[in-house]
């Protein structure tokens, strides 16, 4: 049997990431979004649209509360090296992923789902290429490159209705947030996104982070964006959208400055983990970011209380170097 190259190197990725899934023990997320990524880069388009279908049906979770539809489209993307949601590190080079989605969009011209893939892959290289520091740091080459990836992500949803899937939202805040004067339309997609799909928890963290001063936000104002989500969306919503919140903050800060900068209540975040343990259970990222939470607030027995369900499965995308996860782990062993 005589392959095309195309064909065989969609081979050979499947056959890395099925190498991968065997040698490797995934978390559930992980595996969702390489079972997803697996399926595109074999072309299986249908099954694609119908996962897609299933998972906008927003009771499709995985344990911490994280939408099945998030890591769906952090499969699909994300490309080798450059950022991705949640941290997913893709297998499949940027501009063969860029042709395989062109390629689903040849076979339903109309999908909603590959025009917001595309626009995801487009949107990880954009912010890939700008990175996340103050824009005094950013190169005139990086904006440059960084404004042609945000025409292509524009481009991209061009005919889409972001009533018709909750992640079309999180896209476009994101886009807009690389525009220039912004603000009155991030705000006006935050309230949409959050009018018409309040658990869908991804919108309120990168609601926060464009509201740290770094960003768009001005003195206070994201103390006073905390605060409100006890009361909008409220109740348990509130709660759990206030520990994504906490859970995004808690990586721009130094533990000495976090409450003070941000308006976080260590109070309100242990209720609000409880909240969430008690609806979605927690994932071992979710008790590593408690952990750090609770040292930041220094409740040691609090902080003892995560770490053994943490034992030695350190997060590295928190903790950074093992080094500094093993002085927390003296710090709450040492005795008060």
């Amino acid at each position: 049997m005589n392959l095309s190259l195309p064909a065989l190197l969609a081979c050979a990725v499947i056959a890395l990431l099925l190498t991968t899934s065997c040698t490797q023990r995934a978390a559930p997320e992980i595996t969702l979004s390489r079972d997803v990524e697996s399926a595109l880069v074999a072309q299986r388009f249908d099954e694609l649209e119908r996962m897609a279908r299933e998972y906008r049906q927003l009771d499709q979770r995985l344990s911490g509360g994280n939408t099945k539809l998030y890591h769906y489209y952090a499969g699909l993307g994300g490309a080798v090296g450059q950022y991705s949601l949640d941290g997913y590190e893709s297998k499949v080079a940027f501009d063969q992923k860029l042709r395989l989605i062109d390629a689903w969009l040849t076979h339903d011209s109309k999908s909603i789902t590959a025009h917001l893939a595309r626009a995801q892959l487009w949107l990880s290289h954009a912010w890939g290429v700008r990175g996340d520091e103050h824009a005094d740091t950013v190169t005139d080459a990086q904006w440059k490159l960084f404004e042609q990836a945000l025409r292509e992500v524009d481009q991209s949803l061009q005919g889409v209705d972001p009533q018709d899937d909750p992640h079309a939202y999180f896209v476009l805040m994101s886009m807009t947030q690389g525009q220039r004067s912004p603000r009155p339309r991030m705000d006006e997609l935050y309230r949409a996104a959050v009018a018409q799909f309040p658990t869908y928890y991804h919108y309120y963290p990168q609601r926060a982070l464009s509201l740290l001063p770094r960003w768009y936000g001005e003195k206070g104002e994201i103390n006073e964006y905390v605060k409100s989500l006890v009361r909008v969306p409220g109740g348990d919503d509130g709660l759990i959208a206030y520990s994504y919140v906490a859970a995004k903050l808690v990586h721009f800060h130094w533990r000495d400055k976090l409450y003070a900068e941000t308006g976080l209540s260590w109070p309100l975040i242990q209720a609000s983990f409880y909240a969430r343990e008690k609806r979605y259970g927690l994932r071992i990222k979710d008790w590593n970011v408690l952990c750090e939470l609770a040292i930041a607030g220094r409740d040691q027995q609090a902080a003892k209380e995560a770490l053994q369900h943490i034992g030695d499965r350190w997060d590295p995308d928190l903790w950074k170097e093992k080094k500094y996860f093993d002085a927390a782990v003296k710090w709450i062993n040492t005795p008060p």
